[in-house]
């Protein structure tokens, strides 16, 4: 009787450490499944904001397609045009996109480099993502009738 006398608090540690080892691997998927449903949330807000921006654009464009709200100037804030490299600037970094609100403060953006820079928006959404008003969005509208598209769909050698 004396040998058996242990045996009973080896099986509930036993028990014990499987009853651990399987709440740690419940706590480590729900993490998981959490971070995976985070993830495809932020997917499908930031492409409603991008249709948002297209609807905004498109409405513009219906109402008064030759405003002057929709011109692209890039990094130029005086409007002018007479720096042709600030009209050239790209659309996540600059000041005055096309559609731009007037009334709203230039947003502060983190750069790759670490560096803070300030940039315009064309609209944001009635609640934000993050934080109250946290989500924006820029147009670039550009006339495209000038340019040379080289892919047009000629058949080359009988067949596409």
């Amino acid at each position: 009787m004396k040998r058996t006398r242990g045996a009973a608090l080896l099986v509930i540690l036993g028990v014990l450490v499987v009853l651990s080892t399987l709440s740690l691997a419940f706590l480590s998927i729900a993490q998981t499944e959490r971070m995976a449903s985070r993830s495809y949330l932020d997917s499908v807000r930031a492409r409603l904001l991008a249709e948002s921006g297209f609807h905004a654009a498109l409405e513009a464009l219906e109402i008064n397609p030759f405003s002057d709200r929709l011109a692209y100037w890039g990094d130029d804030e005086r409007r002018l045009g007479l720096e042709p490299a600030l009209c050239r600037a790209p659309l996540p970094w600059a000041r005055r996109p096309s559609l731009m609100r007037e009334n709203e403060p230039l947003v502060r953006l983190l750069a790759p480099d670490g560096s803070h820079r300030h940039v315009g928006i064309s609209g944001r959404p009635g609640s934000g993502t993050y934080d109250a008003m946290g989500d924006v969005y820029q147009v670039r509208i550009e006339d495209l009738s000038g340019r040379i598209f080289v892919n047009d769909g000629l058949t080359v050698f009988g067949g596409n």
